[in-house]
């Protein structure tokens, strides 16, 4: 049980930029940090649901309120899957030989490519966000949103081969069980039957998009690396937000 509570408490510290009270850190627990990814997601939907309701409260501009929600999910998770994004953007649009793509994932450096995608994924983002906010739109779906999401990047870094210079190789993956990933996909479906029962059929369809997009980007991800790591999974994490963003906005 003690063990359980500090990888929650490490998931929480580790992928939220919200200061935590008790910041630990114990490595016979982080494998099963992973597992608590889902509350990661659930606090930060909540608090994505609450902005929307604020803002439809207080009268904020409507393109002040979508800038808000448009950055609000980067900055809650202090940039961390964004720069994944970048690194792998840099690499995979780079279109060089496969170890030269893996040298621009792990450069530090920001090249040209990623600060183009971030624009146009920017653009698209803050353009759907502005759309939502200008129906009379059903904001639960933001609490399930970020849940499946983190739930899909649980699967991948725990069932799918690993990159091999990332944190989630060698004795991170040797710990991985598989009642660690029927446990990540338990928590996947009972976030998606839930989400059916709270947000009808037509909302399920929405949320849906969520993990087929993560699927499709990470398996572009996985064919260009050879495997799945962080940088990978944050890049698949935020595309797949980003095309349910726009999915959202469109029906």
């Amino acid at each position: 049980m003690i063990k359980n509570i500090k990888a929650l408490c490490m998931s929480l510290s580790m992928f939220l930029a919200i200061p935590m009270p008790w910041r630990v850190w114990d490595e016979q627990a982080r494998q099963l940090m992973i597992l608590y990814l889902f509350v990661v997601g659930a606090v930060i939907g909540a608090l994505e649901y609450l902005i929307v309701y604020l803002i439809g409260i207080t009268g904020i501009p409507k393109l002040i309120g979508a800038a808000i929600l448009c950055v609000y999910p980067f900055i809650v998770t202090g940039f961390i899957h964004l720069d994944g994004f970048m690194d792998s953007m840099d690499a995979i649009l780079s279109r060089r030989p496969y170890e030269e793509r893996l040298r621009i994932l792990k450069d530090p450096h920001v090249g040209s490519f990623a600060v183009i995608a971030a624009i146009i994924l920017f653009v698209f983002s803050f353009a759907s966000c502005a759309e939502i906010l200008s129906k009379d739109f059903d904001a639960r779906l933001f609490l399930f949103v970020p849940v499946l999401s983190r739930e899909c990047s649980a699967f991948a870094v725990t069932a799918l081969k690993s990159v091999s210079h990332s944190q989630y190789s060698g004795e991170f993956k040797k710990k991985i069980n598989k009642w660690h990933i029927f446990i990540i996909i338990a928590e996947f479906v009972l976030t998606l039957a839930l989400g059916y029962f709270v947000c009808g059929l037509k909302g399920f369809i929405m949320l849906v998009c969520c993990p087929v997009s993560y699927a499709v980007f990470l398996f572009r991800g996985y064919r260009s690396f050879k495997g799945v790591s962080g940088d990978v999974s944050g890049y698949a994490l935020t595309m797949a937000e980003a095309c349910t963003l726009v999915v959202m906005a469109l029906f």
